[in-house]
């Protein structure tokens, strides 16, 4: 039954961070974790920091496929 359950497929992607889960529930515990927590403050959402931060981080992805094909 182990075995089952370490062979899953990965069928869903974070759109955030591009990070694959085998289902829903594991995909909304990374979501709430890296994704909205992180950004809770005093009962309110930072969006200015969350969106400062997704930029930030889709500029580094970009960097890197960047010197990846130049490689």
């Amino acid at each position: 039954m182990s075995s089952i359950i370490n062979n899953r497929k990965n069928i869903i992607m974070c759109s955030q961070c591009y990070e694959e889960f085998p289902s829903g529930y594991e995909y909304r515990l990374h979501w709430e974790e890296k994704h909205f927590y992180p950004y809770l403050k005093n009962n309110r959402f930072d969006h200015v920091r969350a969106k400062k931060d997704a930029r930030y981080m889709k500029d580094i992805d970009r960097l890197i496929k960047e010197i990846s094909n130049s490689i």
